[in-house]
């Protein structure tokens, strides 16, 4: 059997973040295929780097997994660091130099991992890196360029100006996207014209049973709710979304409530209509997702659609943001979705659903279908089988 390596941050049921679902679910997909190793940090949130995880070498769900130290959290002066090589780039443009010690700060900084890969790369017939903007891509790819496959999993603009990008960009042997939106955007952005590529779209792991009711009685929820998953942060839109909730509870007579999962980084209102619930189990968040209302994504920028994706597998709508195109084509294909350019469209978007319950569950039902049919996993990995196979060495 053919042997893969699989390179992502972070790994395992604990690990936090839609990326990190969506590498431990390709990787046990893989597994039916290939024997797939997993090399990765023994981080569990990218918030921190800190290592966690005590085992370096296990196997699960039959994917043998190798975890290597981080040498350093992320550093207390990386959006200082960021801030400024911002600033450098509009007035003097990319300096390789600077761009290295910014994914040195930024992480996970795990010089071992990159170590093992220039020994063993051998061993395998290709090494997938999930994710291009982090430590172990930025430096492990270009080292086994030749046999590299790369999953961009953008999630983040600023590393896309990076000099650094567009060179690795040119690297891979083959390149797996999660959207065609993504696809686009990237063949746009950087010169991949000649490199091959395939769509492998987020795979939401849906546990087998869900019980909503439970997570409503657990957290006391005893109305309708919106719901946002991710980090709760300003990068993310958030504070303007929370603006919105409130003016919009302000100027209706509304029952609905909010819900947050996710860990905190930004101030959050007090108010007894929004619950701030912190990082949950995937069990726990697929419970809260599925009883929501609706799910909201209000950031502007971005490409991943895992988490809209991941409501719309169990039936539930949502409301996005009007400027992140990805969404939107996923909101227009899938008439699954309303985007909002602003506080009165997300208003009139609330009401309406509010008002027209039928409409609303008429959208839950083409969310599942539209899921069902356009991510289906058993298609999505013949798809990635072949690609792979005319790649491997």
């Amino acid at each position: 059997m053919k042997r893969l390596a699989l390179v992502t941050p972070l790994y395992g049921k604990e690990a936090t973040g839609s990326t990190a679902a969506y590498a431990r679910r390709l990787a046990e997909l893989l597994t039916q295929h290939y024997q797939v190793d997993v090399l990765t940090t023994r981080a569990i949130d990218a918030e921190s780097w800190k290592n966690w995880y005590v085992r370096t070498v296990e196997t699960v769900q039959g994917v043998r997994i190798r975890r290597f130290s981080v040498t350093h959290p992320k550093t207390l002066d990386f959006s200082t660091f960021d801030q400024q090589y911002q600033k450098q780039l509009e007035e003097t443009g990319p300096d390789p130099a600077q761009e290295k010690i910014w994914f040195e700060k930024y992480g996970p900084c795990c010089p071992d991992c990159i170590t093992y890969l220039k020994k063993n790369h051998n061993r395998y017939q290709a090494v997938l890196f999930v994710e291009f903007a982090n430590y172990l891509t930025m430096m492990g790819l270009p080292e086994v360029a030749e046999r590299s496959v790369l999953i961009p999993c953008v999630q983040q603009e600023t590393p896309l100006r990076f000099q650094s990008s567009q060179v690795l960009f040119t690297l891979p042997q083959l390149l797996i996207f999660r959207s065609d939106e993504e696809r686009q955007w990237i063949r746009r952005r950087f010169q991949t014209n000649r490199i091959p590529c395939v769509l492998a779209g987020s795979t939401a792991d849906v546990p087998s049973s869900l019980n909503p009711a439970q997570f409503a009685q657990q957290h006391q929820i005893d109305a309708p709710y919106l719901i946002y998953v991710g980090k709760v942060s300003a990068e993310k839109d958030c504070p303007m979304m929370l603006h919105y909730f409130l003016e919009y509870k302000r100027r209706n007579a509304s029952h609905l409530k909010l819900v947050l999962l996710g860990n905190v980084r930004c101030e959050i209102p007090r108010h007894p209509d929004i619950l701030a619930l912190g990082y949950v189990s995937e069990v726990e968040k697929y419970n809260g997702i599925a009883g929501a209302y609706a799910m909201v994504l209000p950031s502007a920028t971005g490409n991943s659609a895992a988490v809209m994706l991941e409501a719309m597998s169990v039936s539930v709508p949502v409301l996005v943001q009007a400027a992140n195109p990805v969404l939107c084509n996923h909101c227009r294909r899938s008439n699954a979705g309303l985007y909002y350019r602003d506080y009165f469209e997300f208003e009139g978007i609330l009401r309406y659903l509010e008002q027209h319950p039928d409409q609303r569950d008429a959208m839950a039902v083409q969310a599942g279908i539209y899921v069902a049919t356009q991510y289906d996993e058993a298609q999505m990995m013949q798809r990635l089988c072949r690609a792979l196979n005319n790649v491997l060495q």
